[in-house]
């Protein structure tokens, strides 16, 4: 047994949490022995072990309802880690729903969430956005500045726009440039900007590309965990 699933990273404003169309995919294999086995196919680097929220929920599954399955768990890792996106976290939420189909636990959505809870207080919400997307329709840039790395716990003590001017300098590019609101994707160091139209890349990239290690462009998307096969 065998499935595939591509789980949407998240952009948030501080108050609003909104998938979008940027995405690492997952492949689920059931397995006879009762083991969990977290493989990265390719991609941005990620621990493979218990530090891991995929393999932490893998784990309270299965433990959750006794089965003598187990699962190999191949990533492709196609967005940046410690930016803000929620990534690893949609991906374990995303696990979750996969792995209750392929475990044939069909678990409804409250046994779900109380599992999501005992992984990281952040995972519910994300859950429940990919249960039941109902995202703004924006389109969206996003734009990560090399050589800052800001601890989540950091973030909350302290205003990373006063220690790092190249992320104000960006976000003053992104109002220059057309952005209905521009900011902080989170914590940081990922920097945000909403459009109306359709975002030529082009321009920001001659702009800045220099400082960043990573940009894209893209909007929000309606889907929640998506099954290729």
């Amino acid at each position: 047994m065998k499935m595939t699933i591509k789980t949407p990273a998240f952009v948030t404003d501080g108050t609003k949490i909104i998938p979008i169309n940027l995405y690492d995919t997952l492949t689920l294999e059931a397995i006879s022995e009762r083991k969990i086995h977290i493989l990265k196919k390719s991609g941005y680097k990620i621990p493979t072990n218990d530090k891991n929220p995929v393999y932490r929920i893998a784990v309270a599954l299965q433990k959750r309802k006794p089965t003598k399955f187990g699962v190999k768990i191949r990533i492709e890792k196609n967005t940046p880690t410690f930016s803000g996106l929620h990534s690893q976290l949609s991906n374990a939420a995303g696990t979750l729903i996969a792995l209750n189909q392929l475990w044939k636990f069909n678990l409804p959505e409250k046994e779900l969430l109380k599992i999501a809870r005992l992984i990281d207080p952040k995972i519910p919400r994300l859950l429940t956005a990919l249960l039941k997307p109902n995202p703004d329709p924006r389109n969206i840039l996003l734009i990560r500045p090399k050589h800052i790395v800001i601890n989540a716990g950091w973030s909350k003590k302290h205003n990373p726009l006063s220690y790092f001017p190249d992320l104000k300098a960006i976000i003053k590019i992104l109002k220059e440039h057309g952005a209905e609101k521009s900011g902080l994707n989170g914590g940081g160091p990922m920097v945000f900007g909403w459009f109306k139209g359709a975002i030529d890349i082009k321009p920001f990239k001659k702009i800045i590309n220099k400082k960043t290690d990573f940009i894209w462009a893209g909007s929000s998307c309606n889907k929640g965990v998506e099954l290729i096969h």
